[in-house]
């Protein structure tokens, strides 16, 4: 089982995988969604706890949206 570390990072790559696969820099995010540069850092590394609302920011900086899915019935929440 992974914990909540190796998820931060496994998420964090995925993140930035994405970032720059559309040719987005992190201080591009970091303006877009209203955080300092090092926290986009952080959430991409994920070495460092942060909260949800850091998320959210870094999401809303990469013009990205989260859906919640059930995964016994795959139904969006």
């Amino acid at each position: 089982q992974m914990d909540d570390i190796t998820y931060r990072k496994a998420i964090g790559k995925r993140l930035q995988t994405y970032r720059e696969s559309l040719g987005i820099t992190r201080y591009r995010v970091a303006k877009n969604g209203d955080l300092p540069p090092k926290r986009v850092k952080d959430v991409e590394d994920g070495d460092t706890s942060y909260t949800i609302d850091t998320f959210f920011a870094y999401l809303r900086g990469c013009d990205l949206d989260l859906h919640i899915y059930s995964k016994e019935s795959k139904k969006s929440i």
